[in-house]
């Protein structure tokens, strides 16, 4: 992938574990399909596509911390592909988390008799 352009799906972040699953087989593999190096590059730029979106700070810092291990992987998979390819999986972990984080606060409970607490944060629902 050259550039954002190139990606022609919604992105989403399964777009993005399904690009770093075929570089994590393809760093494994003795005869990989595509570059090593350009399928690394291909989940940077999907990670850096998705964090230009993000508004959520939280979700952006998960993403970024995401980013810099994908980084990582693409400088050391040419001398230390397992390594590699452990870094991928820290950057599946924190795409999860940050993926989660935006939904972690909850504006409201509902009691046992169905009745609606207000947790003290604005909301638009009831």
């Amino acid at each position: 992938m050259a550039s954002a352009e190139m990606i022609t799906d919604d992105n989403t972040l399964e777009d993005i574990l399904g690009a770093i699953w075929c570089a994590q087989t393809d760093l494994l593999a003795e005869n990989p399909e595509f570059s090593r190096s350009s399928q690394l590059e291909g989940v940077i730029e999907r990670i850096t596509e998705k964090l230009s979106r993000c508004k959520n700070e939280t979700r952006r810092n998960w993403f970024t911390k995401a980013l810099e291990y994908a980084q990582q992987a693409k400088e050391c998979h040419g001398r230390d592909a397992p390594q590699a390819v452990a870094l991928l999986r820290k950057v599946e972990e924190y795409l999860a988390q940050g993926n989660k984080a935006h939904r972690r606060k909850s504006r409201f409970v509902v009691g046992v008799e169905g009745d609606i607490q207000g947790t003290g944060r604005p909301t638009s629902r009831p």
